[in-house]
């Protein structure tokens, strides 16, 4: 268990501060229920997680990293899978199915 968490707090330290890149810029997130266009392909699941002084900036923040990671996949639709906490990091972590679909 230690293995899977040691690198999960080690990147939510390194990296506190986060900004959207170009290519997160791209992703838009939607929910599951929400109809992709016809044409997309499935890339990969991805997920973005971060901890800050309350629950809703991690969220908006894990947001933030999950469309940045899905950019670095060339994806640009991201269907949101998953919505957790980690109570005693006070993190969130978001993730999804990634997909490239057509414009």
């Amino acid at each position: 268990m230690y293995k899977k968490l040691v690198p999960f707090i080690i990147t939510l330290v390194v990296s506190s501060c986060t900004s959207l890149s170009n290519e997160g810029a791209n992703v838009l997130l939607v929910d599951a229920n929400i109809q992709l266009p016809k044409d997309c392909s499935f890339i990969k699941y991805i997920e973005g997680a971060a901890a800050q002084d309350d629950l809703s900036s991690s969220f908006e923040l894990a947001k933030i990293r999950l469309r940045n990671n899905a950019g670095k996949e060339s994806a640009n639709y991201v269907v949101i899978t998953k919505k957790s906490e980690v109570f005693f990091l006070g993190a969130g972590v978001i993730g999804g199915k990634a997909y490239r679909c057509g414009v």
